[in-house]
Formats: C-alpha cells, structure tokens, sequence
C-alpha cells in the first residue's frame, strides 16, 4: 500500500489491498472491479476519430467491426483509451465509450 502523508491519498492498490484483507478477515472472498484492466472490445459506429486526448486532437480513426484494446478509463467513464493495431500501424488514444460495443457484444 502506498500512501503519501503529506496529501492523504491513498493509491488504487492500497484500496484495493485493503477491500481484500477485509473480506478475507469475515472469511469471503471479494471480487474488486479494475476498471483500468486491459480488455478486448470492437467499435461499434460506423467510424470514430480517435483522440490525443478526450475531446482534443484527432491522432487517428477506427471502424465498425475493428478490435482495440482497452487500457483504461477516464474517471468520468465517458472515454476509453485504446491501442488500435492495423497492420503497422498503431494508434494509441481517446474515444468515447459510446463507441464502443458493449463486452461481448459484436459490431
């Protein structure tokens, strides 16, 4: 756990470690969701200008049907960043969520 006395902030692990010494202390198990964890998911829209960041500077576009990479989440939850490979190229950016199909769900 690390935390920084002089702010009082507590990081994401630290919370984390703490919620899982907690449920095994009453003898459960806890299932903590990490929103910033990697996942697989396809555009959805018919194409969407990927951005530097939410809302700036288009660096790229993906289209329906395409696999990205999830590698995190704005805090908002409206934006996700993505690592979208096509061929060699890759494109790392923001996009909104919206965009995006749903986990399991195909374009």
């Amino acid at each position: 756990m690390s935390v920084n006395p002089t702010r009082k902030i507590v990081s994401v692990a630290g919370v984390t470690a703490i919620a899982a010494s907690a449920a095994l202390s009453f003898g459960g198990a806890v299932a903590v969701a990490d929103s910033s964890a990697k996942q697989m998911r396809e555009v959805c829209a018919k194409s969407v200008y990927v951005k530097e960041r939410p809302g700036v500077i288009p660096v790229g576009s993906v289209t329906k049907g395409q696999r990205v990479q999830v590698t995190r989440f704005s805090k908002s939850g409206r934006y996700a960043h993505i690592v979208a490979r096509q061929g060699n190229y890759t494109t790392r950016g923001w996009v909104p969520t919206r965009y995006l199909c749903a986990k399991g769900e195909h374009a």
